[in-house]
């Protein structure tokens, strides 16, 4: 995997310095992984990533007729016909980027998952979570036409989530990761999700884990909706 020399802005470190952690209930542990060096973790300009306003009920109108071909997402032409015209317009935009950030960053698609990567969906490793890329223990990353997912799969993972994004340094560390999972474009929709969200995002995520403490977890972004699986 080929490591990226990325940005990240004095405006990242003000929105993003005020995260705090807090308590989770009890998920299953995970296994150990090494960190990213400095040289891959330098700095994310988020001026360069926009939000293209796509809520998350959009994109999950929409993912069923976004389809893949030559390394490239589309809408099928049922999906212009039935889709409203301004979530078409928002997907398309979407799509227009996320296809620019694969030619640019030499990315691969996974047609059946619709997963994007720096490698081939058949050599990606999890060590304990199929079909996904360990940016740390227990927390696992895939990238989509529509953004990021990320996984947590016990306490520790969510707490250094959370402990990282409490200061820039951190902030650039999960980025980093992110990026040489997903590619630098597609790491931005990350960094603008996190940035526009960053007071509530703590509080909403332990509330939601309150309410399904038996379960694993994971974020979307861009718009920061949380999930079980």
């Amino acid at each position: 995997m080929k490591s990226k020399q990325i940005k990240i802005s004095l405006l990242a470190a003000a929105l993003l310095a005020s995260v705090a952690s807090f308590p989770l209930s009890t998920l299953v542990s995970a296994d150990t992984t090494s960190q990213p060096s400095k040289a891959d973790l330098n700095k994310v300009d988020l001026n360069q990533h926009t939000s293209v306003n796509l809520s998350q009920s959009d994109i999950e109108l929409a993912d069923q007729y976004v389809e893949v071909k030559n390394n490239q997402f589309y809408i099928t032409p049922e999906g212009e016909r039935l889709l409203p015209n301004n979530v078409i317009q928002s997907v398309n935009k979407q799509v227009e980027k996320t296809n620019q950030a694969i030619i640019k960053d030499r990315l691969i698609i996974d047609p059946q998952t619709k997963e994007v990567s720096y490698q081939s969906p058949f050599v990606m490793f999890a060590s304990g979570f199929s079909g996904s890329t360990r940016i740390h223990s227990g927390c696992y990353v895939r990238g989509f036409w529509w953004g990021v997912r990320i996984y947590f799969t016990s306490n520790a993972a969510v707490n250094w989530f959370i402990g990282k994004l409490g200061t820039a340094s951190g902030v650039t560390t999960i980025v980093g990761m992110v990026a040489q999972v997903t590619g630098h474009e597609i790491a931005g929709t990350l960094s603008d999700a996190l940035g526009a969200y960053t007071d509530s995002t703590s509080n909403r995520l332990a509330n939601f884990n309150r309410k399904h403490r038996h379960s694993k977890i994971y974020m979307d972004a861009p718009n920061i909706s949380f999930h079980t699986f």
